[in-house]
């Protein structure tokens, strides 16, 4: 094994750095143009969407999918009780009342947690690629005249009833950031096949002008505009689609087949972010992988205990990935060989055998 496993990092290799000096060598501005048009018609053909807007990040993506679907201070947005805290800090950089969903087995919420209440909106996690229930849910919001938006940060590449995540929703967002199956350092993505919507994102992520390069302005709005710098590398890393979605699966059945009593077993249809187990004694087995030269990760506290979110509540589900949950090493060149040293301490350490 290498003297230390990250726990993921990206990869990036000389496609990319040719891309990036020929970018800069040609007198591009770097700044959003005709390379980030190019990025966003490439995501969007993949996707079978008519439009992807490319951003600053995946938060902005949720906020400003929040701000241009109508929502304003006091609207009422559900979120999930197992995800990161953007999903929720997005709807309150608005304003927004939030209230906490408990969630499933899978740490998705569905029309099970949702009947009976009132919001404007929804946001749909698909946690670590994962949806359950997904399209029942699209026809509660569809039927009591909610908006549905996708947090598919995650989820890039994975489906769900044969149809890509993000594009249940009116409008899905996805992250571009470090960790994710491709990456430009920071970036989101948001994916809609609403003109409107798609006209108002534009809008809004440059000062609220309906085009570049005059200083009318039709609308209030920001600076969340994307840069040709990260488009190329983005270009460069999407080429590779099909083989990251094939090696992040590979990577997670070879842990499942090894440690099938701690980690859920694989949807078809899931391209999983990253390896998620649920193990006993997690603290100290998260000790002792570190000390074995291993880097893992805790998952998620419960939505509802994190800062600004406080809420009186228990969801057991949340608690107990929150209690049990860890990210093994999922780095894409991560080798077999290492995967499997890595479980054979994970069981000498529980004292389970193989």
């Amino acid at each position: 094994m290498k003297t230390m496993i990250d726990q993921i990092h990206p990869l990036y290799g000389m496609n990319e750095a040719q891309s990036l000096k020929d970018l800069v060598l040609s007198g591009s501005w770097l700044t959003e143009h005709e390379v980030t048009k190019k990025f966003e018609k490439k995501i969007a053909k993949f996707l079978g969407v008519k439009h992807c807007i490319a951003t600053t990040s995946g938060t902005m993506a949720l906020m400003i999918a929040c701000k241009v679907a109508g929502l304003k201070k006091d609207d009422l947005v559900l979120v999930p009780s197992m995800t990161m805290v953007a999903t929720a800090y997005a709807p309150m950089m608005l304003d927004c009342d939030i209230e906490i969903v408990p969630v499933n087995s899978l740490g998705c919420m569905s029309t099970l947690m949702v009947n009976g209440l009132e919001p404007e909106a929804v946001i749909y996690v698909s946690l670590n690629g994962r949806a359950d229930r997904l399209n029942e849910l699209k026809i509660w919001c569809e039927a009591n005249k909610v908006v549905l938006i996708e947090d598919a940060c995650q989820s890039l590449g994975s489906k769900h009833k044969g149809k890509y995540l993000g594009t249940f929703g009116d409008i899905g967002c996805f992250s571009l950031s470090p960790h994710k199956i491709i990456s430009t350092g920071q970036g989101g993505l948001l994916v809609t096949n609403s003109d409107e919507y798609a006209k108002r994102i534009r809008m809004f992520k440059d000062f609220g002008r309906e085009k570049g390069g005059v200083d009318v302005h039709n609308s209030f709005g920001i600076n969340a505009k994307y840069t040709d710098l990260q488009a190329t590398v983005g270009i460069e890393q999407f080429k590779d689609i099909d083989n990251r979605i094939k090696r992040k699966k590979e990577i997670y059945d070879r842990y499942y087949l090894r440690l099938e009593e701690y980690i859920i077993k694989r949807l078809d249809e899931t391209v999983p972010w990253m390896v998620d187990g649920r193990f006993p004694d997690r603290c100290n087995l998260h000790a002792h992988l570190l000390k074995q030269g291993i880097k893992a990760r805790a998952l998620y506290p419960p939505l509802y205990i994190q800062g600004g979110l406080e809420q009186k509540m228990y969801d057991y589900n949340a608690e107990f990935i929150s209690d049990y949950g860890l990210w093994l090493p999922s780095s894409l060149d991560i080798h077999d060989e290492e995967i499997d040293a890595i479980c054979r301490i994970i069981r000498n350490f529980l004292g389970t055998e193989e």
